[in-house]
C-alpha cells in the first residue's frame, strides 16, 4: 500500500499524466472541429463533398490508430515530412477522431426534424444561422453521450502514443517497471490516475447533458432522483410521503 501511495504522487508519472492530458485535450478539440467539417460535407448535396466525406471516413475507420500514427512518425518523412512525436501523436489522434466525431455529429443534426429547419428559413435565417442557433443546440441531446464516450476512448487511446517514442503516462509506467519489477503498485498507481480523469471527463458530460435537457432535468427533479444516482446511471426511489413525515397512518 505504501509503494502505491508512493508511485501514486510520484513526479515522473505525474508528468507523464500531464503530457497524457495535452494530448488528449488538443486531439479532442482538433478532432471535434474537424469532424464538425467532416459531418457538413456528408450531408452537402454536392455529390463531390459529401463522397469525399464519406472516403475520408470509410479510410480512418477502417484502419487501426496505431497504424495511422506510425504512418505519420515513420512514412513521411520519406516525402521530405518531418514532425516531433508528440506533434504527429496530436495530429494522429486528431485526424482519427474526426472521423468518428463526425459520423456522431452528422446523426445529431439528423436527429433533429426538418421542420425547425423549414420554420428557420421561412423567418429568414441564412443557414449558418440556423445551424448555429437552431440545429445543433438541439441535436446536442444526441450528439453528447456519443461524444463522452468517444473522449473516454481517445484519453485511454493515447497510450499507443509509446510506440513512437512519445513519453507518456503508460510508456514512463513500463519504464519504471523495467528497473524495480514492481509491477502492481506502478501499474495500479497509472490505472488510478486513468480512472480519475475519465471520471471527471463523465461528470463534465453528465453537467453538459443537464445543461442542454433543462426539461428532462425538471422531471427527474420532481420524480425525487438524485443527482447521484443519475450520475451513476441509478434511481434512488424518493420514500413515501408518510415515511419522510415521519406519521404513521
Amino acid at each position: 500500500m505504501e509503494a502505491f501511495l508512493q508511485y501514486l504522487t510520484f513526479p515522473f508519472l505525474l508528468e507523464g499524466m500531464w503530457l497524457t492530458l495535452r494530448i488528449f485535450a488538443a486531439s479532442m478539440v482538433g478532432g471535434l472541429a474537424l469532424g464538425l467539417l467532416i459531418a457538413l460535407m456528408r450531408l452537402s448535396p454536392y455529390r463531390l463533398l459529401s463522397g469525399l466525406a464519406w472516403t475520408y471516413v470509410w479510410l480512418i475507420r477502417g484502419t487501426p490508430v496505431l497504424l495511422q500514427l506510425v504512418f505519420l512518425f515513420d512514412a513521411l518523412p520519406y516525402i521530405g515530412i518531418v514532425m516531433p512525436p508528440v506533434t504527429t501523436a496530436i495530429i494522429g489522434f486528431s485526424l482519427n477522431e474526426a472521423a468518428f466525431a463526425g459520423e456522431i455529429i452528422r446523426g445529431g443534426i439528423l436527429s433533429v426534424s426538418r421542420n425547425q429547419t423549414l420554420a428557420a428559413a421561412s423567418l429568414g435565417m441564412g443557414s449558418l444561422l440556423t445551424l448555429r442557433r437552431i440545429v445543433l443546440p438541439q441535436a446536442m441531446r444526441a450528439i453528447l453521450p456519443a461524444v463522452g464516450n468517444d473522449a473516454i476512448s481517445v484519453l485511454k487511446g493515447t497510450s499507443l502514443a509509446s510506440v513512437i517514442a512519445v513519453n507518456e503516462l503508460t510508456l514512463r509506467s513500463q519504464q519504471i517497471v523495467a528497473q524495480n519489477f514492481k509491477f502492481f503498485p506502478v501499474f495500479a498507481a497509472a490505472g488510478v490516475m486513468y480512472l480519475t480523469v475519465t471520471t471527471l471527463i463523465a461528470g463534465v458530460q453528465f453537467v453538459l447533458e443537464r445543461r442542454v435537457s433543462p426539461d428532462v432535468d425538471r422531471s427527474r427533479r420532481s420524480r425525487g432522483e438524485a443527482a447521484l444516482g443519475r450520475f451513476f446511471g441509478f434511481r434512488f426511489r424518493p420514500a413515501p410521503p408518510q415515511a419522510r413525515s415521519g406519521r404513521g397512518p
